[in-house]
């Protein structure tokens, strides 16, 4: 039994020291991840949601036009048609002419509902970007979590003006344990 002891603080000894080793990693991990995710997701967050208000503006206005277009073409085809009845009726190359200019009436209309069919594009874009907002607000919570288990004696100034964002009191639940479980055993 006695000779089982020295065994018993060698081995922990060694668990000591792994574990002062694992807390130095983890300090290092922390120090690495807060800067860049203090400037990185914020950043990446806002100029996503820019595109997607600046695209949405710029679809709005596209399709405002092309709806004016289709009201002008409205105006035209009634213009034409009040034109049509004053022509001579003999007179062919007039007729040919009214033809012509009807056509591109008929071809302003197609071309407008076209710019307001291509402009569905937008509303694709923007959902893609929140989903892609939303990922990126889902991966900056879960960094803020996985920050608060580990950060020991690591904290560079306890506000809400953290790197991440505000700093919540971290008390556990079964959801940070299966997290803290899962990232273990993923190292494992």
């Amino acid at each position: 039994m006695d000779s089982e002891r020295p065994q018993a603080a060698e081995v922990l000894d060694q668990l000591s020291t792994s574990l002062s080793r694992m807390l130095e990693l983890l300090q290092v991990m922390v120090t690495t991840i807060r800067p860049p995710s203090a400037n990185t997701l914020p950043s990446v967050s806002a100029t996503l949601s820019g595109i997607a208000q600046a695209t949405e503006h710029a679809a709005l206005k596209v399709l405002d036009e092309a709806e004016a277009l289709q009201d002008d073409q409205a105006r035209l085809t009634g213009a034409l048609d009040r034109l049509k009845a004053k022509l001579p009726q003999r007179d062919t190359e007039a007729a040919a002419t009214w033809a012509e200019a009807a056509a591109c009436s008929n071809a302003l209309s197609a071309r407008a509902l076209k710019i307001m069919s291509a402009m569905e594009f937008q509303d694709l874009t923007s959902q893609h970007i929140d989903h892609t907002v939303t990922s990126i607000e889902d991966v900056r919570e879960r960094l803020r979590n996985v920050l608060a288990i580990f950060d020991l004696q690591v904290r560079e100034v306890a506000s809400t003006d953290s790197p991440i964002g505000p700093i919540r009191p971290f008390i556990p639940d079964q959801s940070s344990q299966a997290l803290a479980d899962s990232i273990l055993a993923e190292r494992a």
